[in-house]
């Protein structure tokens, strides 16, 4: 039904946050700027639901722990619905917690210089049915002239409107995509 994904993370450089322990907390070392992130959900066809939508967190939260408070997979999930997530993103202690199935593409083991041919179907149809998540978040990063620019940070709180508003806004693009299957 849906696979929840990592969005871009807006930034607010260039303002002071409140705290040090404000900033300390939205700093993100992988993207070496302060921001936030939301966590996202689409369905197979690319819509987004608007409560698929997380409220914003601040870049330094772990995605885990990120799932887990917003309780994303639990509300929008049924027990034994698989989602479809990035190699990167761990997220399998809180979704055997909510009875959720992972699928992700798989990595190759040291050493090996190719997936076996189940393997590498596998991975393709992982890889596949990701493309409507992708093109989401690519929609919503572009049409977005919000989010392109460095974000006071006075205005964090409506940030998670913004994203979900943005977000929602995909449900009427055109689909990138055809001929996806999905069985």
């Amino acid at each position: 039904r849906g696979s929840p994904s990592t969005s871009t993370r807006p930034t607010w450089r260039g303002r002071r946050l409140a705290t040090l322990e404000a900033q300390s907390a939205s700093y993100s070392t992988y993207h070496s700027q302060t921001g936030a992130k939301v966590l996202a959900g689409c369905t197979n066809t690319g819509a987004v639901p608007h409560p698929w939508v997380t409220d914003p967190h601040p870049s330094a939260v772990a995605d885990d722990a990120m799932v887990k408070e917003t309780k994303v997979l639990k509300k929008n999930l049924r027990r034994y619905d698989v989602a479809n997530v990035d190699r990167g993103f761990c997220i399998e202690n809180q979704a055997i917690e909510d009875g959720i199935l992972i699928s992700r593409p798989l990595k190759r083991m040291r050493g090996q210089s190719q997936f076996s041919a189940a393997d590498g179907n596998k991975t393709h149809k992982v890889g596949t049915t990701r493309i409507c998540i992708e093109q989401a978040n690519s929609t919503w990063k572009q049409k977005s002239g919000y989010l392109q620019r460095v974000t006071p940070a006075l205005q964090f709180d409506i940030l998670g409107t913004i994203a979900r508003v943005a977000y929602c806004m995909t449900n009427f693009s055109a689909p990138l995509t055809t001929g996806v299957h999905l069985g």
